[in-house]
């Protein structure tokens, strides 16, 4: 739509600029005329001239008079086409203006819905984070003692740790680290790549030589 416009508005400059050439041309055919009209009128006040000359001199001040008259309308036509050109694109930019004005309406109602479900997405997750971090800690308790590390001594009446256990804090402690450095190692990859996106988004200025 924008294209069209600009072509539409290109078009319609250059036809503006070529009348306003015309009109030029008629004002200063207007003014020759004018004056050529002049000339004459001084000549048939010379008594040299005999009626022959006189006659003459009188159809080439009708001619010009003509020519002058016919400058006239020519110039108010061209105004006229001038004015109808210029209220026909104010009608076209007024149209243009409201087809955009709806586009960007319906734009904007589609980023309010997309806005609104990503809220009611969050608030979804929100609650499900709460929910989860309620029953984690009860379900790390009984995966922990669900495990064979711990034995129910039914005699003494107590939980007694396995002499094993120490594999579960090796493997736990060996897993911890390995998460934490593939988080770190993705940190710095993903750092890396906004820094060279940045760099080469910059503007280069010209050496001076």
């Amino acid at each position: 739509m924008i294209e069209t416009a600009e072509g539409t508005g290109q078009e319609s400059f250059l036809r503006v600029q070529e009348l306003r050439n015309t009109i030029d041309f008629a004002i200063f055919s207007n003014a020759g005329c004018t004056s050529n009209l002049d000339v004459i009128e001084f000549l048939t006040r010379i008594p040299r001239f005999d009626s022959e000359g006189c006659q003459d001199l009188s159809t080439m001040s009708g001619v010009l008079q003509g020519f002058i008259s016919s400058s006239k309308v020519l110039q108010d036509r061209i105004r006229n086409t001038i004015d109808l050109i210029g209220y026909t694109l104010s009608l076209h930019n007024q149209q243009e203006l409201r087809n955009l004005a709806q586009e960007t309406g319906e734009v904007t109602k589609g980023l309010k819905d997309l806005t609104e479900n990503t809220v009611d997405d969050s608030a979804i997750v929100r609650i499900i984070t709460i929910v989860s971090a309620f029953y984690l800690p009860g379900s790390f308790v009984a995966t922990i003692f669900g495990m064979n590390f711990f034995v129910f001594d039914e005699q003494g009446r107590q939980i007694v740790i396995s002499r094993d256990f120490w594999v579960f804090v090796v493997v736990w402690a060996v897993l911890t680290l390995f998460t934490a450095g593939m988080f770190y190692l993705t940190y710095l990859r993903n750092s890396s790549k906004k820094g060279k996106s940045h760099k080469s988004g910059q503007i280069r200025l010209p050496e001076k030589v």
